[in-house]
């Protein structure tokens, strides 16, 4: 019997409130939610693969983020394709459930009552003696009815719940951890079929107690094996909400709306969603920071997929500045050390104490900090978005002076009209020469004229080039005057916004300076205290290892580039058989692209 059957035996129609359970569950379930947030990075393994997981949970927003395995994949069943290395990040907040596919161009929202639910809310550990995929604690608590029966069992209280259909679900509680569940059984109501959950602590956390090992059984036999290497309350680098940078979402991406399908889409602009002419206005006056969109559509353009390689196998991945300045990127961090080097056991547990123990002093320093911090932030966006309106302002500027300019030869025009008058003159004299063709006195003066004709040319040509010299020999003082006169023109623009752009600029130095001495502090802990700790952990086997799986993967990436190009070589070498050159694919003058052409010896020059 699957657990999705024996997790239907307490989902009942029936409501139930938290007030008719018993006092020593009403106690756990108190446990399991008196916190302001809450973040747990854990892992389950089932049959021979392991996925890693991070739960949070900050007031009524729910953070569930699928990580993959130590290799990075996601997906495994699409191994190789895109999306298979992509992590999966879902959100609930304000009412609906958003979810994101690392490099996928699209973010997705629905309402979270309609949602199916991918999430595990592992505040549910112990209380269900399956896995727990889908149900909320609230949900748990409010579909969970039946007779209750408690009694002692040695240090234990065992807590017994008869279902409606006969089915039973047992609870071993331990009162000298603040009543932790260490063991959940379920049995339907002909005895014939079990689904138990063991629970073990290796770990004082007092006042919340939280498993660092859980085991999901049926029928006796092992199911899955959860491991929660870091669990951390009411950390105040976690804040009473989840911030939108936790979906991994940025700028630039349409957003599907569930039963919108088919409209325009609106854009994600970082903080919510807006209409997609809004957002491209703001993008065109630099209002929005469009660096990573335009990273991931220049990754697509080159044939390199979107999620194939796992994250942590791209060190530039983590912009170094926002990293350090920002402990609470620091779990990302220690979380791809970990997935690099493949860490085991007690190493995933001391590299995230490790990482607790760096975060405490940084957060303590920020807290302190954080007025002179603020301020100096926004001191600098302002003075980022004032020079940014000035380069544009510049930039259009420049556009149309180019616009106003008059075309660069006039008298290109001109002599290609006396040149097309001079010739039709030409065949005019040319057949009235045919028809007096006896006339040698006619045609002598016809000479005649011509070259009187050439002179005067000549001279008026000399005349307009002392007309020109004339003009050129103007002072300077008059051509800095037009100019000026000319706010069309781009050196106008440049020397309208030179001054105001460099005393932005220096602006903007002064306050990057003052920032990154506020932030030394955390760059010290960061360099010399978080990367020297994690660096001790793993192996030189493990070192040894990672470096291989590095060496192979930069090695399959670059022969994927390589075999893009070589078919696409190959595809204009097989042209080269057809019939016409343009079919060929050479331009209209017959000469092929060097790449194309062949060498004696049959060598292609590339």
């Amino acid at each position: 019997m699957s657990c999705l059957v024996l997790l239907c035996w307490f989902a009942p129609v029936l409501q139930s409130t938290e007030s008719s359970l018993p006092p020593d569950l009403n106690y756990l379930i108190q446990q399991r939610t008196a916190y302001q947030n809450m973040s747990v990075e854990w892992s389950v393994q089932a049959r021979a693969r392991v996925t890693y997981y991070t739960s949070r949970f900050a007031g009524l927003d729910r953070l569930f983020v699928k990580r993959g395995d130590l290799d990075g994949v996601v997906a495994p069943e699409t191994r190789g394709q895109d999306f298979s290395c992509s992590v999966q990040h879902y959100l609930i907040k304000d009412g609906n459930l958003w979810s994101y596919l690392d490099d996928d161009l699209h973010l997705r929202v629905g309402s979270e009552e309609s949602r199916i639910d991918p999430t595990f809310d592992v505040r549910t550990v112990g209380l269900m003696p399956a896995d727990p995929s889908g149900v909320t604690l609230e949900e748990f608590v409010a579909r969970l009815e039946g007779v209750f029966s408690v009694r002692d069992d040695g240090e234990l209280r065992h807590v017994t719940a008869v279902l409606p259909d006969g089915g039973t679900l047992e609870w071993w509680l331990d009162p000298t951890k603040g009543g932790a569940p260490h063991r959940c059984i379920a049995r339907d109501a002909a005895r014939r079929h079990t689904a138990e959950a063991s629970l073990s602590y290796d770990r004082s956390a007092p006042p919340f107690w939280f498993p660092t090992q859980v085991t999901w059984k049926v029928d006796g036999v092992l199911k899955k094996t959860a491991n929660f290497h870091s669990v951390c309350y009411d950390d105040q680098g976690l804040g009473d909400s989840i911030p939108w940078t936790e979906l991994g979402a940025f700028p630039g991406l349409s957003v599907i709306r569930a039963g919108q399908e088919g409209k325009r889409m609106p854009i994600w602009d970082g903080f919510e969603e807006v209409p997609a002419n809004e957002f491209w206005s703001r993008a065109k006056r630099g209002e929005v920071d469009l660096e990573k969109f335009n990273e991931l559509v220049a990754r697509i353009r080159n044939g390199e997929g979107q999620g194939r390689t796992p994250k942590f196998y791209d060190p530039a991945s983590l912009e170094p500045r926002i990293l350090t300045h920002a402990p609470s990127l620091w779990e990302d961090y220690t979380r791809r050390f970990i997935q690099r080097f493949r860490l085991e056991g007690e190493q995933i547990d001391r590299a995230w104490m490790h990482l607790k123990e760096c975060q405490k002093p940084a957060y303590a320093y920020l807290d302190e900090q954080k007025s002179a911090i603020r301020e100096a932030e926004t001191e600098r966006a302002k003075v980022a978005a004032e020079l940014a309106k000035v380069e544009v302002a510049a930039e259009l500027a420049k556009v149309e002076a180019d616009r106003a300019k008059p075309a660069a030869n006039p008298s290109r025009s001109a002599g290609a009209k006396a040149k097309s008058s001079a010739g039709a003159g030409t065949k005019d004299e040319t057949s009235g020469s045919a028809r007096t063709k006896d006339d040698a006195s006619d045609r002598d003066r016809t000479k005649d004229e011509a070259s009187g004709s050439a002179r005067t040319k000549d001279e008026a040509s000399a005349g307009d080039r002392v007309k020109v010299d004339a003009s050129a020999g103007g002072s300077s003082q008059e051509r800095s005057a037009a100019k000026a006169s000319d706010p069309t023109s781009a050196d106008a623009a440049d020397d309208a916004g030179a001054k105001p752009r460099a005393a932005l600029q220096d602006e903007l130095e002064k306050l990057d300076e003052r920032l990154k001495k506020l932030y030394e502090p955390i760059e010290k802990i960061f360099e010399e205290k978080l990367k020297p700790g994690l660096a001790k952990l793993p192996t030189q086997a493990q070192i040894d290892a990672a470096r291989a799986r590095e060496g192979e993967a930069s090695w399959k990436r670059d022969a994927r580039l390589w075999n893009r190009d070589a078919r696409s070589r190959s595809g204009l070498t097989r042209s080269r058989n057809r019939s016409s050159p343009l079919k060929r694919g050479a331009p209209p003058g017959g000469r092929r692209p060097p790449f194309q052409r062949a060498v004696r010896g049959g060598v292609m020059r590339v």
